[in-house]
């Protein structure tokens, strides 16, 4: 099984792609894939860093792409705003009044994190906030993303 889909938004997920389609009330029609793989447990490229979701313990999947196109033009993301989110449970897309988000649940016990991307109406990336979800006061970040939106450059 790659993922299990609900009606309301969660996706179960191991491996696989997880594709959702939306259209946003401002007529914004999105397409939002998110591809998450097994890492195999050879793979030395996980081991000894600090990651959410697995700190000193085992990275079973990780995030290898999160894709969003607007109106059939692709928006690739910066590999920088999900390469340390491994051993996720869930995702979950949300819209809501400035965009929309693309929530992630991942870890297990001890290593329990969340992640809020938000998107813009125009589904460029605004930001990202992790937390782990037993301390949430004392251990997070954040980060706040902008870009260029000039066509005529």
């Amino acid at each position: 099984m790659l993922f299990s889909i609900y009606d309301y938004g969660i996706i179960f997920c191991r491996r696989g792609l997880f594709q959702k389609r939306y259209c946003l009330p401002n007529n914004l029609k999105l397409n939002i894939e998110v591809i998450v793989s097994d890492v195999s447990s050879d793979d030395i490229s996980y081991e000894n860093r600090v990651l959410w979701g697995a700190e000193n313990s085992r990275t079973y999947n990780k995030i290898e792409k999160i894709s969003i196109s607007k109106n059939g033009e692709v928006r690739l993301m910066r590999y920088s705003l999900f390469s340390d989110l491994v051993n996720i449970n869930t995702i979950f897309i949300k819209e809501n009044d400035q965009g929309f988000l693309i929530k992630i649940d991942g870890g297990q016990t001890s290593t329990h994190y969340k992640v809020e991307m938000q998107f813009d109406e125009q589904a460029y990336l605004v930001s990202r906030y992790v937390y782990h979800t037993s301390f949430k006061d004392e251990v997070w970040e954040k980060t706040e993303y902008s870009f260029i939106r000039r066509l005529d450059m």
